[in-house]
C-alpha cells in the first residue's frame, strides 16, 4: 500500500510504499485491550499499605467494662469500627506485573498502527528539520503538518536539537521506532513518523514471527558419536594394513586349540580306563570273600557230622 509523503513545511512530495502486514493489518481490539492493560498495570508500584488493628497504636486496655453500663461491648479502641482503628482488607504491598507475550505485543502493535492509517491519522514527513531549535519553530512545523495538539513524533534520523524542540510543547512526545508501543500510540491523536522511522518499524514487525529454534541434544550426541567415529578410523585402517600376519595368528589360535582337545580326551581316555580296573578289582575281591566264605560253611557242616 501507499502512504502520502510530506515535507517539513506540510507539501505533498510524493508517497511512499509501506508494507501491508505493518500498517495494512485487520482489526483486533481484543488484543489491543489486554496489552493495554498488561501495560498499564505493570506501571503500578504496588506500594499501597494499610494498617490492620494489630498494626495500629493503642489498644492495650479494654475500653469500658463488659457488662452493667448500657452499652455495647467493646475489647479494644482499635477496633475497625473506631475512629482511628485498623483497617480491614485494606491494600498490602503485592506486584501487580503481568506477562504478555512477544507475539501478543507485537500483533497489538501493528493492528494500532493500521487502524491509525485507516482513520488518517498517520503523518509521514521525509525529514524533520527546524530553521532554528526552538520550541517555537517546532510548533509552526506541526501546525504546518495539521496534526493537532496531542501528537507522538516517531522522529529517527532527527538531530538532538530537533528532539529537544518538542520537549516542552504539552502532549508531545518524542520516541524512536524501537521504542513503539501500543499504549503511546492510544494515548495521542496523531502519529507523524519520519520516513526513516517508517523503515525501520517495517524491520522490526514486518514479515511473520518465527520461534528461535532450541539446540537439541539428540542431535548434538550423533555429531559427538560421529566425531569420534571418524576419530577411530585411522585405527582401522592401521590394523588391516597387515591381514597375512592376522592370518597366521588365526591358524596359530586354531593348532592350540586342536591340541588342547586332543590332550582332553586322552586325559578323559585314561580316567574311564582307571575306572574299569578298579571295578574289576572290586569284583575280584567280592568273589574271594564269597568263595571264603563257603569253605567255612563246609567246614563247619563237617565238623558236626564227625561229633555224631
Amino acid at each position: 500500500m501507499k502512504l502520502p509523503l510530506k515535507n517539513s513545511k506540510g507539501g505533498d512530495v510524493g508517497e511512499v510504499e509501506v508494507r501491508d502486514d505493518v500498517f495494512g493489518r485487520r482489526m483486533n481490539s481484543a488484543v489491543i485491550h489486554q496489552v493495554m492493560v498488561g501495560q498499564l498495570a505493570n506501571r503500578r508500584q504496588g506500594t499501597a499499605k494499610t494498617k490492620t488493628r494489630s498494626e495500629v497504636s493503642g489498644g492495650g486496655a479494654k475500653p469500658r467494662p463488659q457488662k452493667y453500663t448500657g452499652r455495647s461491648r467493646q475489647g479494644s479502641i482499635r477496633s475497625p469500627q473506631w475512629k482511628g482503628g485498623g483497617t480491614v482488607f485494606g491494600p498490602i504491598p503485592r506486584s501487580y506485573r503481568q506477562r504478555t507475550p512477544k507475539r501478543m505485543r507485537r500483533l497489538s502493535l501493528v493492528t494500532t498502527l493500521s487502524g491509525m492509517v485507516r482513520e488518517g491519522r498517520l503523518v509521514v514527513v521525509d525529514q524533520l528539520t527546524v530553521d532554528q531549535p526552538k520550541t517555537k519553530d517546532m510548533v509552526q512545523v506541526l501546525s504546518a503538518l495539521s496534526v493537532g495538539a496531542s501528537v507522538l513524533l516517531v522522529a529517527d534520523g532527527a538531530t538532538q536539537e530537533v528532539l529537544r524542540c518538542a520537549k516542552n510543547i504539552p502532549r508531545v512526545k518524542t520516541v524512536p521506532s524501537s521504542a513503539l508501543n501500543t499504549l503511546d500510540l492510544l494515548n495521542h491523536r496523531t502519529i507523524v513518523m519520519t520516513l526513516d522511522a517508517v523503515r525501520g518499524a517495517e524491520s522490526l514487525w514486518a514479515g511473520s514471527f518465527v520461534r528461535k529454534a532450541k539446540p537439541n541434544a539428540e542431535s548434538d550426541a550423533a555429531d559427538d558419536s560421529e566425531q569420534d567415529f571418524a576419530d577411530d578410523e585411522p585405527v582401522a585402517e592401521v590394523a588391516a594394513v597387515e591381514p597375512e600376519a592376522s592370518a597366521e595368528a588365526a591358524d596359530d589360535v586354531a593348532d592350540a586349540e586342536d591340541a588342547g582337545d586332543e590332550a582332553d580326551s586322552e586325559d578323559a581316555d585314561a580316567d574311564e580306563s582307571e575306572a574299569d580296573d578298579k571295578a574289576d578289582a572290586d569284583e575280584d575281591q567280592t568273589d574271594e570273600e564269597e568263595a571264603a566264605e563257603s569253605d567255612s560253611d563246609d567246614a563247619s557242616d563237617d565238623d558236626e557230622t564227625v561229633e555224631k
